[in-house]
C-alpha cells in the first residue's frame, strides 16, 4: 500500500497533477503555520523558493481587508503565520522571509515575552530531559502512569505525549499536573529557558515591525481557551495580551491566534470574546485553505501546518490542495 501511495504521488509531480490540484484551488487563501525554525536554514529556503515560484504571498492584512471587502486577492495566495514568538524566527526564519520578500505574522503570548513564564511545554520537555530519575510514576487525574526514561529522542516522545494529554483537561487541572510531574522529576524549571526556547525581545519586536512583519496577540500565557471557566479569565488572556502588544509596538493589533487551535479548544464564549475584542481575524489549528467568500469567519481561519524541515514534494502537496496535513 505504501508503494502505491509513493507511486501516486511521483505520478502527480511528473505527470503535471500538482497544477491541476493547484488550479482548482487558485482561488483558495492557504494560511500557513510555523512554529521554530533550526540553524540550517536548506529547508525553508526552498520553501520559499517553491513559494515564489508557484504562489503569491500576502500579508494577514491583505487577507482581512479582502474578507471585509476591500481589495480582492491574488490567486494562489498563501499568507505565512508563527505561533508563539520564539527568538529563533528573528535569527534562523525572519532572514529567509525577507530575502524573499515574503511577509509574516507573529503571534505573541506576551507574558514570555515578557519574560514573566516560558511555554508550559517546554517546561514539561525541559523536566524531562534533565531529571535523573530512571523510572517515574505519574499520578494524572484518574490515571496512574509508570514510565521507563531512555534515550532524549525517547524522553522528547513521552514529553510531548505528556503535554498533549495536558491540552484535554481544564486550566487548572493542567497547572497542578504540570506541579506534580516537576515534582515527580525532582527538576526545578529555571525562571528562563534554554536559548532554543527563548522569546523575542520587544526591542526586536519593534525592529521586525519596521520590516516586512505584522504582530498579532495569543494570549498571555497560551492556556487552552476552552477549558478556563470564568469569563474574566478569558477576558484577561485575550484583551490583555492584545493590549500589551499594542503598548510595545505604538500601533493596534488586529489579528488573534487561539492556542492550540482546534475547534474543541475554541467554542462559542471564546469566540464571542475575541469577536469583542476589536480583533479582525482569528486563526485557528484546523486544517484547510479558505474561500473567501460571503460564508468564511474571519475569526474561524483555518491553516496549514508546516515545518522547514518538510520534504519539497510533501510542501508542494500540501500548498496544491493534495492533502491537508
Amino acid at each position: 500500500m505504501n508503494a502505491l501511495k509513493s507511486a501516486v504521488r511521483a505520478g502527480l509531480h511528473s505527470l503535471g497533477g500538482i497544477n491541476a490540484f493547484r488550479w482548482r484551488h487558485k482561488r483558495d487563501v492557504r494560511i500557513l503555520m510555523y512554529h521554530g525554525f533550526s540553524e540550517n536554514r536548506d529547508g525553508l529556503r526552498r520553501q520559499c523558493e517553491q513559494i515564489r515560484r508557484s504562489y503569491q504571498p500576502v500579508s494577514m492584512s491583505q487577507v482581512s481587508a479582502a474578507l471585509n471587502g476591500g481589495a480582492t486577492l491574488p490567486d494562489h495566495a498563501v499568507a505565512i503565520t508563527v505561533d508563539d514568538g520564539y527568538r529563533n524566527f528573528l535569527t534562523n526564519g525572519y532572514p529567509c522571509f525577507r530575502e524573499f520578500e515574503i511577509p509574516a505574522t507573529v503571534f505573541l503570548v506576551s507574558d514570555f515575552l515578557d519574560r514573566k513564564t516560558w511555554l508550559w511545554w517546554n517546561q514539561i520537555e525541559y523536566a524531562f530531559e534533565y531529571t535523573t530519575n530512571r523510572v517515574v510514576d505519574l499520578q494524572l487525574g484518574a490515571k496512574s502512569l509508570t514510565l521507563t526514561l531512555g534515550r532524549p529522542d525517547e524522553r522528547q516522545q513521552q514529553a510531548h505525549c505528556i503535554a498533549e494529554s495536558l491540552t484535554n483537561v481544564t486550566n487548572c487541572e493542567r497547572l497542578e499536573r504540570t506541579r506534580h510531574i516537576f515534582d515527580v522529576l525532582g527538576v526545578d524549571i529555571p525562571a528562563e529557558p534554554p536559548p532554543a526556547w527563548e522569546a523575542l525581545h520587544w526591542e526586536e519586536v519593534r525592529q521586525l515591525a519596521s520590516g516586512n512583519v505584522e504582530f498579532g496577540a495569543h494570549t498571555k500565557t497560551h492556556p487552552i481557551l476552552s477549558s478556563i471557566g470564568e469569563e474574566a479569565s478569558l477576558r484577561e488572556e485575550i484583551q490583555t495580551s492584545k493590549l500589551r502588544v499594542e503598548q510595545e509596538l505604538g500601533r493596534p493589533v488586529v489579528h488573534f491566534c487561539y492556542p492550540n487551535g482546534r475547534q474543541a479548544d475554541i467554542g462559542p464564549e471564546v469566540l464571542r470574546i475575541t469577536r469583542e475584542s476589536g480583533f479582525q481575524t482569528a486563526v485557528t489549528t484546523e486544517p484547510g485553505m479558505n474561500q473567501l467568500g460571503s460564508g468564511t469567519d474571519p475569526f474561524q481561519l483555518k491553516r496549514l501546518g508546516v515545518d522547514p524541515d518538510y520534504p519539497v514534494s510533501y510542501f508542494d502537496e500540501l500548498l496544491a490542495g493534495v492533502r491537508l496535513s
